[in-house]
């Protein structure tokens, strides 16, 4: 019976969350997806060997493994192995996930009810698939489904779930005792290895043996009871020292927030209470991918801090005295919820609010209120109709959490939608404007005035960040400009804000722009500010490019040939490397040299073919100036070739070996006819 029950329930389950998330399958990348996923090359697995999956899972020791998220991000690389950057592969391992937490939370619930024995057995298969629709279906939970990144959240959960259920089997059982703990082991640190928070996994079962008191048929003595007592407030002990004295570095990055330790410690009750509010009343309209929220500054501060405080105490005392008056279950599910909010719900200086923290401490949330309807509906005091209205009530319920999932689902189509959706929330938060800003492009006139516009808007509020919120602001709009082409004004902003946070790669931006204009000793200025150490590959590689441009043309040309062969070194693409060699070689007179290296190069652009016309005409060699002129002629248009032989006098950012005949000349002689024309020198 039971099993025909699982089958109809996962049937059900699959059918109403295929509806609810159908919407989902095709929403786009989201914000932190983009540098965890899209511009991490250590996921990009182009094969299925052990040294690539070890490189995306982090490398480092078994310490830096677990800290490292390592099985979110193979589970990320083997996505990418199969579908690349489209997002459809990863939304449909996200919704698989959640569909299998879904029915591990349901096997767990139906252990749990029998290890309690408060529900009679006919009961129990109602309410662990009743608390689960409500769970799975519930709006909260789409930041840890749709949200591709967090799938480090769901993952995390997939392993929590499996260990605790291993764990419940626990009770009643005495075969295979030592291969059950490994187990439990190896999926409990599976979870931390997809995201720290899973250590509260060891919290849960403290929890479950406190509340439940036997495991292996073996009751817990006083002494038993009294060291579990002793060891978690050791636990907690040193965690409070810890956050005083701060002997890990778990606190260290309070040193760029705009909030203390002891400003997110008051402020999290209210946090806390805010995440029941949208469990208790999911209304899609107010669940937001950023919240403003206001600080606490001290208990009395406002004065909502002091009354959260006193709530969320009042409600953990409620728990426990429902624990001994026999209302296990109850008291059990409330403190689950608390228990697994201690790691981002405290003092480590995370952001303020997120919704996917829920996930995991809402698994049992709904358990109390099921156990109380499936009771009334099953109870003989009420007649039919009052029951049948209930019944009625709960598929309602049911339909509306798959609605309001659904609706919500719609913000995250597209990043515009989805930050256009949070301004309601965040209208303070300059994250939000900052973000919505970025949907836009800046190529036309209308989405740069609305790049602009809205990160000016973003330029008069704050965030989280100490001082990165006026710093990302003055970046965008110099980025919308140079987009856009207006130059001197994006050299203005970066400027802005290379003032405020004195960046490398913003020195480098302001470099490029410099260059794009053929202000080379401008160029040279801020080339000079950079350590290439702080450089990731791409731009080092524009960094060599535009200095040895530099140096050709101020006829420093060894010291061009030194950065040129540092840029070999780095691999890949070896067009401009060969190009500006070739314009070394040219410069001190070896025009063989500078064919040689012009002929390596592999795609075809008319400057680079130009410069390699130049090299024959300089060198005298007929057949190679007839032969040149020919593919030139064959592979461009007389429209491209004339476009270069105008822009060519305006160019002051192209290598330049100082030889006559020069470029422009050899160009304008050459090309654009079938004859050969020999210049003399």
């Amino acid at each position: 019976m039971i099993k025909k029950e699982s089958v109809f329930f996962c049937f059900t389950l699959l059918i109403a969350l295929l509806i609810a998330y159908s919407n989902s399958f095709h929403a786009s990348w989201q914000f932190d997806d983009e540098h965890n996923i899209l511009q991490r090359e250590s996921v990009h697995l182009c094969d299925l060997t052990l040294e690539s999956c070890l490189n995306a899972a982090g490398g480092g020791g078994a310490l830096t493994w677990l800290n490292s998220r390592p099985v979110s991000y193979i589970s990320f690389a083997l996505n990418w192995y199969v579908g690349q950057d489209n997002p459809f592969g990863y939304h449909v391992v996200n919704f698989i996930i959640h569909f299998l937490n879904a029915f591990l939370l349901y096997r767990v619930i139906l252990r749990l009810l029998q290890i309690d024995g408060s529900c009679e057995n006919f009961q129990i298969h109602p309410i662990a698939m009743l608390a689960v629709f409500l769970w799975a279906l519930h709006p909260i939970q789409i930041q840890s489904v749709t949200y591709i990144v967090q799938r480090m959240n769901s993952l995390c959960a997939l392993f929590y779930l499996v260990a605790f259920y291993l764990f419940l089997g626990l009770y009643g059982k005495s075969k295979f005792v030592l291969f059950r703990i490994f187990l439990i082991s190896l999926f409990c640190l599976m979870a931390i290895a997809s995201k720290q928070n899973g250590a509260l996994v060891f919290l849960s079962f403290i929890l479950v043996l406190l509340v439940y008191g036997k495991l292996l048929n073996v009751r817990l003595d006083r002494r038993a009871l009294r060291l579990i007592s002793v060891g978690i407030g050791l636990v907690i002990g040193l965690a409070f020292l810890d956050s005083v004295f701060e002997w890990t570095s778990f606190y260290s990055g309070y040193g760029y927030r705009d909030f203390t330790k002891m400003q997110r410690l008051l402020t999290q009750p209210r946090v806390i209470l805010f995440y029941l509010y949208q469990l208790i009343l999911p209304n899609p309209g107010i669940f937001s991918i950023a919240h403003s929220f206001s600080l606490s500054t001290s208990l009395l501060s406002p004065l909502s801090t002091l009354v959260s405080l006193l709530c969320i105490g009042g409600v953990v005392i409620s728990s426990c005295v429902a624990i001994l008056k026999g209302y296990r279950v109850a008291g059990f599910s409330i403190l689950f919820f608390f228990i697994n909010h201690l790691v981002e719900s405290t003092a480590i200086p995370l952001e303020m609010v997120y919704e996917h923290r829920n996930y995991i401490p809402s698994f049992f949330l709904f358990l109390p209120f099921c156990i109380g309807v499936v009771r009334l509906i099953y109870s003989r005091k009420y007649n039919v109709a009052v029951r049948g209205s209930v019944t009625v009530c709960l598929c309602l319920l049911i339909v509306l959490l798959g609605v309001a999932t659904y609706i919500r689902n719609k913000d995250w189509a597209t990043p515009r939608t989805l930050w256009a959706a949070a301004i309601p929330h965040g209208e303070d938060l300059a994250r939000v404007y900052q973000n919505l800003s970025t949907t836009y492009s800046a190529s036309t006139a209308e989405g740069l005035k609305a790049r602009v516009l809205l990160n000016m808007k973003a330029l008069s509020l704050k965030d989280s960040t100490r001082g990165k919120a006026e710093y990302v602001s003055l970046r965008n709009i110099a980025g919308a400009y140079g987009e856009f082409g207006d130059y001197e004004k994006a050299i203005h902003y970066l400027k802005r804000a290379y003032d405020l946070i004195p960046y490398d790669q913003d020195a480098l931006l302001l470099a490029k722009l410099f260059f794009r204009m053929g202000k080379l000793d401008e160029m040279k200025g801020w080339i000079d500010r950079i350590d290439t150490a702080e450089l990731g590959v791409p731009e080092r590689k524009k960094y060599y490019r535009m200095i040895s441009i530099y140096f050709i043309n101020n006829q420093e040309y060894e010291k061009a040939k030194l950065r040129l062969i540092e840029y070999i070194e780095l691999g890949g693409d070896l067009t401009y490397p060969y190009a500006l060699m070739g314009n070394i070689h040219l410069g001190v007179g070896f025009d063989d040299m500078a064919i040689i290296y012009f002929s390596r190069i592999t795609g075809h652009q008319l400057l680079f073919d130009a410069y390699l016309l130049q090299s024959y005409v300089l060198s005298e060699d007929e057949a190679g100036i007839h032969r040149t002129i020919k593919e030139i002629n064959s592979r461009y248009t007389m429209a491209e070739i004339q476009k270069l032989i105008h822009d060519l006098p305006h160019l002051k950012n192209i290598a330049r070996g100082n030889r006559n005949p020069s470029l422009e000349r050899v160009i304008t002689k050459c090309l654009g006819t079938a004859d050969v024309y020999l210049i003399s020198k």
